[in-house]
């Protein structure tokens, strides 16, 4: 059931702190309507892969492939064929720095690419 109205979806972290912003930056830049959003602590290091804080490596799997079921209701319940992941400093989630951020954000980009 797609709908005339443009989705995109969105990544992002659970942080109530940046959740607007991150949405009004995601319609701007995918030309979207609307965000679906899909939420996690850290997401930026869970879909990057490799040992997280929250998890173990058995538990993040299963969380991957929950977050692509999410991302494939978005693609084909919405429309949705742009996405963007947001991660972002004093993330509780994942504490760690700017440069390691942009790591785990390139390593989340190409995980989500191999998705389709």
């Amino acid at each position: 059931m797609t709908s005339q109205k443009s989705f995109a979806t969105m990544f992002g972290c659970m942080d109530g702190r940046c959740q607007e912003k991150a949405v009004e930056f995601a319609k701007n830049l995918l030309g979207a309507e609307h965000i679906d959003t899909i939420t996690e602590p850290g997401i930026d290091k869970i879909l990057a892969g490799g040992e997280h804080a929250i998890a173990s490596e058995a538990e993040l799997v299963q969380l991957r492939s929950w977050l692509k079921t999410k991302a494939t209701i978005s693609a084909e319940g919405h429309g949705s064929q742009k996405a963007i992941i947001v991660g972002h400093c004093s993330c509780a989630g994942n504490p760690v720095s700017l440069n390691e951020h942009v790591t785990h954000l390139n390593r989340a980009s190409e995980a989500v690419k191999a998705w389709g």
